[in-house]
């Protein structure tokens, strides 16, 4: 699986990957500057997380797929852990300019990596000579399966960042931790999340990848609640409650997207997955605009209304399982196979 861990290496770097823009961090003087460099990067990041999953699609076969989301998916704890600590670590004692040109450097080893660990994948563009990219992305946005799987990727992220986004905020003011002790939520949620993925990527794959996400969905209503109306507890009970949240609604993600990437047909896999990432990033800003809107604030600064948050994110968690039913595998080879059986020795007359 050496195009799992590679897609692995570049997913944990999410934010660096791209040399020059991480240089051109670095050396801005100006905040405008900084937020062009990081848009700048954020449009190649884009890219290149939509074409790990579709690289995961195409060289992973069906019954293994989930195993190998989980492993993919888990990136984002590990870097939840040790990317953002450190980071903060290296602002505080240089300068903020500092984590920048430790991703550059970073990045430099991770392309050396994928030069020698990613093999050529490139069965994928004998489709190109069919239908031009226009025609061809008019195909992916007008497909019905397709509009299904958008209207399933969208209505997911929703689930989480109605919630996820004033999260810290309610932590602080309601339930009374401070703000030096929000990090513990996230380390051991990041921490337990790490683990779960694989472990909830394998269950998919024995069991079904549609039975463990409706399971996962179920299951998360109930911390998703109970998050939504803790009052103030004890720091040990308000990261215990948020580790649950954090690992059950992430687990969501396993099974989905291995659903998702085996209900594209190959040949649009990779436009698709692209389309994919803006809808996921539109539905996170609309959940948390409409969070924003449902919330309010007492005098004492407490945050008002964030259970009915909760409610809208139970009852779109649970629109996903209706929407899981259109999702469905297709029957094809993958890109290992194609490779193998283009490239294999020839059979040897009898």
């Amino acid at each position: 699986m050496r195009e799992t861990t590679a897609s692995i290496i570049i997913n944990n770097y999410n934010y660096g990957r791209f040399l020059g823009d991480a240089i051109d961090s670095a050396l801005a003087q100006t905040y405008p500057l900084l937020v062009a460099a990081r848009a700048l990067a954020g449009a190649f990041g884009g890219v290149t997380g939509a074409l790990i999953l579709a690289i995961v699609g195409d060289v992973i076969p069906e019954d293994r797929r989930g195993a190998a989301m989980g492993l993919v998916m888990s990136a984002f704890s590990i870097a939840n852990i040790c990317g953002v600590p450190l980071g903060l670590m290296l602002a505080s004692g240089f300068n903020w300019h500092v984590p920048f040109f430790a991703l550059a450097g970073l990045s430099v080893v991770i392309l050396a990596i994928l030069i020698r660990v990613m093999p050529s994948l490139r069965s994928h563009l004998a489709h190109l000579s069919e239908e031009p990219p226009t025609a061809r992305m008019l195909a992916i946005l007008s497909g019905p399966a397709h509009q299904k799987a958008f209207l399933f990727m969208g209505m997911l992220t929703f689930t989480g960042f109605v919630v996820f986004p004033y999260l810290p905020k309610y932590f602080v003011a309601n339930v009374g931790l401070t703000e030096k002790q929000l990090p513990w939520i996230y380390v051991f949620g990041g921490f337990c999340t790490m683990f779960r993925m694989n472990w909830i990527g394998r269950w998919a794959d024995r069991c079904g990848k549609k039975r463990v996400f409706t399971l996962m969905s179920l299951t998360c209503a109930f911390p998703i609640l109970l998050v939504t109306n803790l009052p103030a507890v004890p720091l040990v009970v308000s990261v215990a409650v948020s580790t649950l949240l954090m690992v059950c609604m992430s687990g969501r993600f396993v099974p989905a997207m291995a659903l998702m990437t085996g209900s594209i047909e190959a040949r649009h896999r990779g436009g698709f997955m692209s389309i994919n990432s803006s809808v996921q990033q539109f539905a996170a800003g609309i959940a948390a605009w409409i969070s924003g809107i449902i919330l309010g604030q007492t005098a004492t600064g407490q945050i008002t209304h964030y259970p009915v948050t909760g409610f809208v994110s139970v009852t779109c968690a649970l629109f996903c399982i209706y929407l899981s039913r259109f999702l469905g595998a297709r029957p094809e080879r993958t890109e290992i196979e194609t490779m193998a059986k283009v490239g294999g020795p020839e059979p040897r007359p009898k």
